[in-house]
Protein backbone atom coordinates (compact mmCIF):
# COMPACT_ATOMS: atom_id res chain seq x y z
CA UNK A 1 0.00 0.00 0.00
CA UNK A 2 2.79 2.39 0.95
CA UNK A 3 4.60 1.77 -2.36
CA UNK A 4 1.36 2.46 -4.30
CA UNK A 5 0.89 5.76 -2.45
CA UNK A 6 4.50 6.79 -3.12
CA UNK A 7 4.15 5.94 -6.79
CA UNK A 8 0.87 7.90 -6.99
CA UNK A 9 2.52 10.88 -5.25
CA UNK A 10 5.46 10.81 -7.69
CA UNK A 11 3.14 10.74 -10.69
CA UNK A 12 1.01 13.56 -9.30
CA UNK A 13 4.10 15.69 -8.59
CA UNK A 14 5.43 15.06 -12.12
CA UNK A 15 2.04 16.05 -13.59
CA UNK A 16 1.71 19.14 -11.37
CA UNK A 17 5.33 20.30 -11.25
CA UNK A 18 4.60 24.07 -11.50
CA UNK A 19 1.91 23.88 -8.83
CA UNK A 20 4.25 21.98 -6.47
CA UNK A 21 7.09 24.48 -7.03
CA UNK A 22 4.81 27.45 -6.40
CA UNK A 23 3.48 25.87 -3.22
CA UNK A 24 7.05 25.10 -2.04
CA UNK A 25 8.22 28.65 -2.70
CA UNK A 26 5.23 30.06 -0.84
CA UNK A 27 5.90 27.86 2.18
CA UNK A 28 9.66 28.63 2.12
CA UNK A 29 8.93 32.38 2.03
CA UNK A 30 6.57 32.11 4.98
CA UNK A 31 8.98 29.93 7.03
CA UNK A 32 12.43 31.39 6.35
CA UNK A 33 13.54 31.42 9.97
CA UNK A 34 12.37 27.83 10.53
CA UNK A 35 14.23 26.62 7.40
CA UNK A 36 17.39 28.53 8.41
CA UNK A 37 17.29 26.97 11.88
CA UNK A 38 16.78 23.49 10.38
CA UNK A 39 19.70 23.92 7.98
CA UNK A 40 22.03 25.20 10.71
CA UNK A 41 21.02 22.30 12.94
CA UNK A 42 21.61 19.76 10.14
CA UNK A 43 24.93 21.42 9.25
CA UNK A 44 26.15 21.29 12.84
CA UNK A 45 24.93 17.79 13.67
CA UNK A 46 26.85 15.61 11.28
CA UNK A 47 25.46 16.34 7.80
CA UNK A 48 28.08 18.98 7.00
CA UNK A 49 29.99 16.91 4.44
CA UNK A 50 26.80 15.78 2.75
CA UNK A 51 25.47 19.36 2.48
CA UNK A 52 28.81 20.71 1.17
CA UNK A 53 29.05 17.94 -1.43
CA UNK A 54 25.49 18.63 -2.60
CA UNK A 55 26.22 22.37 -2.77
CA UNK A 56 29.39 21.78 -4.82
CA UNK A 57 27.53 19.50 -7.25
CA UNK A 58 24.83 22.14 -7.77
CA UNK A 59 27.44 24.90 -8.26
CA UNK A 60 29.32 22.77 -10.82
CA UNK A 61 26.07 22.09 -12.70
CA UNK A 62 24.85 25.72 -12.52
CA UNK A 63 27.95 28.03 -12.53
CA UNK A 64 26.10 31.15 -13.73
CA UNK A 65 23.29 30.77 -11.22
CA UNK A 66 25.83 30.11 -8.47
CA UNK A 67 27.74 33.33 -9.29
CA UNK A 68 24.52 35.35 -9.42
CA UNK A 69 23.36 33.88 -6.11
CA UNK A 70 26.75 34.65 -4.49
CA UNK A 71 26.61 38.26 -5.79
CA UNK A 72 23.11 38.76 -4.42
CA UNK A 73 24.05 37.26 -1.06
CA UNK A 74 27.15 39.48 -0.82
CA UNK A 75 25.13 42.55 -1.82
CA UNK A 76 22.60 41.85 0.93
CA UNK A 77 25.27 41.17 3.55
CA UNK A 78 27.91 43.67 2.29
CA UNK A 79 27.94 45.90 5.37
CA UNK A 80 27.93 42.90 7.71
CA UNK A 81 30.77 41.25 5.76
CA UNK A 82 32.88 44.44 5.88
CA UNK A 83 32.35 44.80 9.63
CA UNK A 84 33.36 41.17 10.14
CA UNK A 85 36.47 41.64 7.93
CA UNK A 86 37.52 44.74 9.88
CA UNK A 87 37.09 42.94 13.19
CA UNK A 88 39.13 39.97 11.94
CA UNK A 89 41.92 42.25 10.68
CA UNK A 90 42.00 44.15 13.96
CA UNK A 91 42.35 40.87 15.88
CA UNK A 92 44.92 39.40 13.48
CA UNK A 93 47.08 42.40 12.54
CA UNK A 94 50.37 40.54 13.05
CA UNK A 95 49.25 37.60 10.92
CA UNK A 96 47.95 39.90 8.20
CA UNK A 97 51.22 41.88 8.06
CA UNK A 98 53.36 38.73 8.05
CA UNK A 99 51.25 37.19 5.29
CA UNK A 100 51.47 40.35 3.17
CA UNK A 101 55.25 40.64 3.69
CA UNK A 102 55.73 37.00 2.64
CA UNK A 103 53.47 37.25 -0.43
CA UNK A 104 53.80 40.93 -1.42
CA UNK A 105 54.54 40.38 -5.13
CA UNK A 106 51.88 37.73 -5.55
CA UNK A 107 49.18 39.82 -3.83
CA UNK A 108 50.10 42.99 -5.75
CA UNK A 109 50.12 41.11 -9.08
CA UNK A 110 46.69 39.62 -8.33
CA UNK A 111 45.28 43.02 -7.36
CA UNK A 112 46.76 44.68 -10.49
CA UNK A 113 45.28 41.96 -12.69
CA UNK A 114 41.88 42.34 -11.03
CA UNK A 115 41.95 46.14 -11.41
CA UNK A 116 42.85 45.86 -15.10
CA UNK A 117 40.12 43.27 -15.65
CA UNK A 118 37.50 45.41 -13.89
CA UNK A 119 38.95 48.87 -14.63
CA UNK A 120 35.67 50.85 -14.66
CA UNK A 121 34.36 49.19 -11.51
CA UNK A 122 37.69 49.76 -9.70
CA UNK A 123 37.75 53.46 -10.69
CA UNK A 124 34.13 53.92 -9.58
CA UNK A 125 34.80 52.20 -6.25
CA UNK A 126 37.85 54.40 -5.69
CA UNK A 127 35.82 57.57 -6.44
CA UNK A 128 33.08 56.51 -4.02
CA UNK A 129 35.61 55.64 -1.32
CA UNK A 130 37.32 59.05 -1.66
CA UNK A 131 33.95 60.82 -1.56
CA UNK A 132 33.09 59.00 1.69
CA UNK A 133 36.47 59.88 3.22
CA UNK A 134 36.13 63.54 2.19
CA UNK A 135 32.68 63.64 3.78
CA UNK A 136 34.05 62.15 7.03
CA UNK A 137 37.18 64.33 7.17
CA UNK A 138 37.28 67.74 5.37
CA UNK A 139 41.11 67.75 5.55
CA UNK A 140 41.47 64.25 4.08
CA UNK A 141 42.38 65.48 0.57
CA UNK A 142 45.23 67.65 1.88
CA UNK A 143 46.50 64.84 4.14
CA UNK A 144 46.42 62.42 1.21
CA UNK A 145 48.43 64.84 -0.97
CA UNK A 146 51.04 65.24 1.75
CA UNK A 147 51.29 61.47 2.28
CA UNK A 148 51.63 60.96 -1.49
CA UNK A 149 54.34 63.65 -1.72
CA UNK A 150 56.37 62.05 1.10
CA UNK A 151 56.03 58.56 -0.42
CA UNK A 152 57.09 59.78 -3.89
CA UNK A 153 60.12 61.55 -2.40
CA UNK A 154 61.19 58.27 -0.77
CA UNK A 155 60.51 56.12 -3.86
CA UNK A 156 61.72 58.28 -6.75
CA UNK A 157 63.13 55.40 -8.80
CA UNK A 158 59.98 53.32 -8.37
CA UNK A 159 57.78 56.28 -9.41
CA UNK A 160 60.00 56.94 -12.45
CA UNK A 161 59.75 53.30 -13.59
CA UNK A 162 55.99 53.27 -13.09
CA UNK A 163 55.52 56.49 -15.09
CA UNK A 164 57.74 55.18 -17.89
CA UNK A 165 55.85 51.87 -18.05
CA UNK A 166 52.48 53.64 -17.97
CA UNK A 167 53.57 56.05 -20.73
CA UNK A 168 54.78 53.23 -22.97
CA UNK A 169 51.56 51.29 -22.43
CA UNK A 170 49.35 54.33 -23.18
CA UNK A 171 51.65 56.45 -25.36
CA UNK A 172 49.00 58.06 -27.59
CA UNK A 173 46.59 58.69 -24.73
CA UNK A 174 49.33 60.25 -22.56
CA UNK A 175 50.45 62.53 -25.42
CA UNK A 176 46.91 63.74 -26.02
CA UNK A 177 46.42 64.37 -22.30
CA UNK A 178 49.72 66.31 -22.07
CA UNK A 179 48.88 68.43 -25.13
CA UNK A 180 45.43 69.21 -23.73
CA UNK A 181 46.94 70.23 -20.37
CA UNK A 182 49.60 72.43 -22.00
CA UNK A 183 46.96 74.24 -24.07
CA UNK A 184 44.86 74.85 -20.98
CA UNK A 185 47.87 76.08 -18.92
CA UNK A 186 49.95 78.08 -21.42
CA UNK A 187 51.17 80.70 -18.94
CA UNK A 188 52.20 78.09 -16.38
CA UNK A 189 54.06 76.10 -19.07
CA UNK A 190 55.94 79.23 -20.20
CA UNK A 191 56.98 80.10 -16.65
CA UNK A 192 58.13 76.52 -15.97
CA UNK A 193 60.10 76.37 -19.23
CA UNK A 194 61.81 79.71 -18.52
CA UNK A 195 62.75 78.65 -15.00
CA UNK A 196 64.13 75.33 -16.27
CA UNK A 197 66.15 77.06 -19.03
CA UNK A 198 67.57 79.53 -16.49
CA UNK A 199 68.69 76.64 -14.27
CA UNK A 200 70.17 74.57 -17.14
CA UNK A 201 71.78 76.93 -19.71
CA UNK A 202 74.57 74.44 -20.56
CA UNK A 203 72.11 71.68 -21.36
CA UNK A 204 70.05 73.88 -23.69
CA UNK A 205 73.18 75.23 -25.38
CA UNK A 206 74.34 71.67 -26.21
CA UNK A 207 70.87 70.63 -27.35
CA UNK A 208 70.52 73.75 -29.51
CA UNK A 209 73.89 73.24 -31.21
CA UNK A 210 73.16 69.58 -31.89
CA UNK A 211 69.69 70.34 -33.30
CA UNK A 212 70.98 73.17 -35.52
CA UNK A 213 73.71 70.88 -36.86
CA UNK A 214 71.13 68.19 -37.67
CA UNK A 215 68.50 70.61 -39.04
CA UNK A 216 70.30 73.59 -40.67
CA UNK A 217 67.44 74.50 -43.01
CA UNK A 218 64.82 74.48 -40.26
CA UNK A 219 67.13 76.48 -37.97
CA UNK A 220 67.59 79.12 -40.68
CA UNK A 221 63.82 79.26 -41.30
CA UNK A 222 63.20 79.71 -37.56
CA UNK A 223 65.68 82.61 -37.39
CA UNK A 224 64.19 84.34 -40.44
CA UNK A 225 60.68 83.85 -39.08
CA UNK A 226 61.66 85.32 -35.71
CA UNK A 227 63.40 88.30 -37.39
CA UNK A 228 60.32 88.96 -39.53
CA UNK A 229 58.02 88.74 -36.49
CA UNK A 230 60.11 91.14 -34.33
CA UNK A 231 61.28 94.03 -36.56
CA UNK A 232 61.23 96.61 -33.75
CA UNK A 233 63.42 94.47 -31.54
CA UNK A 234 65.91 93.81 -34.35
CA UNK A 235 66.13 97.55 -35.03
CA UNK A 236 66.77 98.24 -31.33
CA UNK A 237 69.54 95.59 -31.18
CA UNK A 238 71.25 96.97 -34.29
CA UNK A 239 71.03 100.55 -33.02
CA UNK A 240 72.51 99.55 -29.69
CA UNK A 241 75.32 97.60 -31.39
CA UNK A 242 76.15 100.56 -33.65
CA UNK A 243 76.28 102.87 -30.65
CA UNK A 244 78.61 100.54 -28.75
CA UNK A 245 80.79 100.06 -31.82
CA UNK A 246 81.02 103.80 -32.57
CA UNK A 247 81.76 104.66 -28.94
CA UNK A 248 84.44 101.94 -28.59
CA UNK A 249 88.08 102.94 -28.63
CA UNK A 250 90.51 101.91 -31.39
CA UNK A 251 90.60 101.52 -35.15
CA UNK A 252 91.27 98.63 -37.57
CA UNK A 253 91.79 99.19 -41.31
CA UNK A 254 91.19 96.66 -44.09
CA UNK A 255 94.80 95.43 -44.34
CA UNK A 256 95.02 94.85 -40.58
CA UNK A 257 91.72 92.91 -40.67
CA UNK A 258 92.95 90.74 -43.58
CA UNK A 259 96.13 90.02 -41.61
CA UNK A 260 94.08 88.90 -38.60
CA UNK A 261 92.03 86.54 -40.79
CA UNK A 262 95.15 85.16 -42.47
CA UNK A 263 96.69 84.61 -39.01
CA UNK A 264 93.92 82.02 -38.41
CA UNK A 265 94.43 80.45 -41.88
CA UNK A 266 91.13 81.88 -43.14
CA UNK A 267 89.24 79.60 -40.75
CA UNK A 268 86.94 80.13 -37.77
CA UNK A 269 89.10 80.86 -34.72
CA UNK A 270 86.75 78.81 -32.50
CA UNK A 271 85.73 75.66 -34.41
CA UNK A 272 88.06 75.67 -37.44
CA UNK A 273 85.24 75.87 -40.01
CA UNK A 274 85.01 78.34 -42.92
CA UNK A 275 84.81 81.92 -41.63
CA UNK A 276 81.79 84.07 -42.46
CA UNK A 277 81.99 87.00 -40.01
CA UNK A 278 84.40 88.95 -37.82
CA UNK A 279 83.82 88.65 -34.07
CA UNK A 280 84.85 90.97 -31.21
CA UNK A 281 86.63 88.70 -28.74
CA UNK A 282 85.66 91.03 -25.89
CA UNK A 283 82.20 92.37 -26.86
CA UNK A 284 82.00 96.13 -27.35
CA UNK A 285 78.95 96.11 -25.05
CA UNK A 286 81.28 94.95 -22.27
CA UNK A 287 84.16 97.34 -22.86
CA UNK A 288 85.78 95.72 -25.90
CA UNK A 289 87.75 97.85 -28.40
CA UNK A 290 88.03 98.13 -32.18
CA UNK A 291 91.81 97.46 -32.16
CA UNK A 292 92.94 94.58 -34.46
CA UNK A 293 93.87 92.41 -31.46
CA UNK A 294 90.17 92.24 -30.47
CA UNK A 295 89.07 90.80 -33.82
CA UNK A 296 88.85 87.12 -34.79
CA UNK A 297 87.29 85.41 -37.81
CA UNK A 298 84.28 83.23 -36.93
CA UNK A 299 81.78 81.03 -38.73
CA UNK A 300 78.12 82.11 -38.76
CA UNK A 301 77.11 79.49 -36.15
CA UNK A 302 79.85 80.46 -33.64
CA UNK A 303 79.33 84.18 -34.17
CA UNK A 304 75.56 83.98 -33.58
CA UNK A 305 75.95 81.53 -30.67
CA UNK A 306 78.59 83.52 -28.81
CA UNK A 307 76.62 86.78 -28.93
CA UNK A 308 78.05 89.14 -26.30
CA UNK A 309 79.45 86.48 -23.97
CA UNK A 310 83.02 86.07 -22.79
CA UNK A 311 84.57 83.49 -25.12
CA UNK A 312 86.28 81.69 -22.18
CA UNK A 313 82.89 80.99 -20.59
CA UNK A 314 81.05 80.36 -23.86
CA UNK A 315 83.45 77.91 -25.54
CA UNK A 316 83.28 75.08 -22.92
CA UNK A 317 79.47 75.08 -23.25
CA UNK A 318 79.60 74.48 -27.01
CA UNK A 319 82.69 72.35 -27.56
Amino acid sequence: MTEKRLEYARRWRAANREKVLASTRKWNTANKEKISAQRKHAYRTGEREKILARSKRWQAANPEKAKESARKSQAKRRDKIRIEQRKWREKNKDYFRAHYAANRDKINARQRERRLRHKDAANEYQRQWRARRNAQDPNYKQKQKETSRVWKAKNKERVRKYKLTSYRRNRQKERERAQKWRKANKQRVLETDRAYRAKNPDLFARRGKKWRAENPERARENVLRWVAAHPARIQAIRSRHRKYKNDARGYCDEDQLKARIAFYNNRCAYCGGPWKAVDHVIPVSKGGTNWPANFRPACAACNSSKKNRDWRKWKPLIF
